[in-house]
């Protein structure tokens, strides 16, 4: 199994980081009940260092939601994720990244879920603390493009989520390099999108890309 630390969206200076552990890089290689052992283990160590409502917590939190979403236990996933939202806007304020990055969360939890409108509500915040409070191309900015693509993907909002996804796939050329799975997956999504509307040549075109 494939490990990396996940640390806060932006510059933090807290010493926890280090203990929460992010597997959401290599998805063949997820073990989702050795990553939640892990994270409540994180978790409870934070809490009893920090106090509950510390941003680190909230890191943890984060990452915990996203395994439990992974798995496709919805209700633990948003359960957490609200969690970390609420810690983060608290300790931080409402316009700091680590503040977008859990909207960023929720909105693709709500996304799965079926809740489009819920999901396209937390997707452009999302955005818009990104943009906002981040270089235009760093890799929260892509993520949130990438999530807010996929809500306008599912609601048949084409040609808008082939320009978000097209945004997001250049920033992670630019930061990642072509091999990057960031920019696999913003390919993979332009596919399908050129295929549903019919654009079977750039479908192709890019469907070469991915087989390089």
């Amino acid at each position: 199994m494939a490990f990396t630390m996940r640390t806060s969206s932006s510059s933090s200076s807290y010493p926890y980081t280090t203990l929460s552990t992010n597997f959401s890089g290599e998805p063949e290689l997820q073990n989702h009940h050795e990553a939640l052992r892990l994270y409540k283990r994180s978790l409870a160590i934070a809490e009893k260092i920090y106090g509950p409502e510390h941003p680190e917590v909230a890191t943890t939190l984060s990452s915990m939601a996203e395994s439990y979403s992974e798995k496709s236990d919805y209700a633990n996933a948003l359960r957490v994720g609200e969690r970390s939202l609420q810690i983060r806007e608290k300790a931080l304020g409402p316009d700091h990244p680590d503040v977008a990055d859990s909207l960023n969360t929720l909105a693709d939890i709500e996304r799965q879920l079926g809740n489009s409108a819920k999901a396209l509500r937390l997707a452009e915040r999302a955005l818009a603390i990104a943009e906002k409070s981040l270089s235009p191309d760093h890799p929260l900015v892509a993520e949130c493009l990438f999530t807010l693509a996929e809500v306008h993907k599912d609601c048949g909002e084409f040609d808008e989520a082939l320009r978000l996804h097209q945004r997001a796939l250049t920033i992670n050329e630019k930061i990642s390099g072509p091999e990057h799975p960031d920019v696999f997956r913003s390919l993979s999504s332009l596919v399908q999108i050129y295929a549903i509307t019919g654009d079977m040549q750039r479908s192709i075109l890019t469907l070469d890309r991915l087989d390089r």
